[in-house]
């Protein structure tokens, strides 16, 4: 009977929330399960398997056998992998305070990463060929990192990157389709004419970017939305 509870108890905390929550105590697998459930929520590409959750001063709370609800107050977008201390309440059967504490816990997991093959240049465009996915340590900083080759494939690099480097956000940016000082058709409008020329893009952009361009006219920089690879349309709006 006591099985069944347990089951029952953890498929309802995996749905619940948490922060703030009176919720029942089940001794110190319950606070694991909670912090197991935040490390899901938080790292969509992270391997269950992997994950691990101990509470270094269990001995503080497991002389609370009378303990029939806890608080365990983690914020739903907190990162708790790793070393992390938080506030822990525990209540006897009418909810009424009888410790609190701060649980010691320590959490590991590993996730999908992205890495080189091989090094590659500034502007070079991310291949299939040139990338390829590895499961590794994941921390608090693994949210600014790509994780699937779907996610990298096709995009620029921004600098120089080595090889066997996670590619990370910061890294890769969307394929210029333009690049500064290219020649480039420039459409000028207004809502009662629009005039045709050839120009000079300032900066680097993607289709739909809003980037700095001049016109063979004179020396006023405008600014235009990329069309395609040759046109910028401006807008005397801009």
């Amino acid at each position: 009977m006591i099985l069944i509870v347990k089951r029952i108890f953890f498929s309802l905390l995996f749905v619940a929330p948490v922060y703030g929550d009176i919720i029942p105590y089940l001794g110190l697998e319950s606070v694991t399960q909670v912090v197991r459930k935040n490390i899901v929520d938080n790292h969509q590409y992270i391997d269950r398997d992997t994950i691990t959750v101990e509470v270094t001063n269990s001995h503080v709370f497991e002389i609370y056998d009378n303990a029939h609800y806890m608080e365990f107050r983690i914020k739903p977008t907190a990162d708790v992998v790793g070393k992390v201390t938080i506030p822990l309440s525990l209540y006897d059967k009418n909810k009424k305070l009888i410790f609190e504490n701060n649980a010691i816990v320590k959490s590991t997991a590993k996730g999908k990463f992205v890495v080189l093959n091989e090094t590659i240049n500034k502007n070079d465009i991310i291949t299939p060929e040139n990338v390829r996915e590895i499961k590794d340590d994941i921390s608090s900083s693994s949210k600014y990192y790509f994780h699937s080759m779907d996610e990298v494939i096709g995009k620029q690099a921004t600098s120089r990157i080595m090889k066997n480097n996670r590619l990370a956000n910061w890294m890769l940016k969307k394929k210029s389709d333009i690049l500064a000082g290219d020649q480039v058709t420039v459409l000028v409008k207004d809502s009662s004419f629009q005039i045709k020329t050839s120009g000079k893009s300032l900066e680097s952009g993607a289709i739909g970017d809003l980037i700095r361009v001049k016109t063979q006219f004179g020396a006023k920089v405008l600014k235009g939305v990329i069309l395609d690879s040759k046109n910028i349309e401006v807008s005397m709006s801009y």
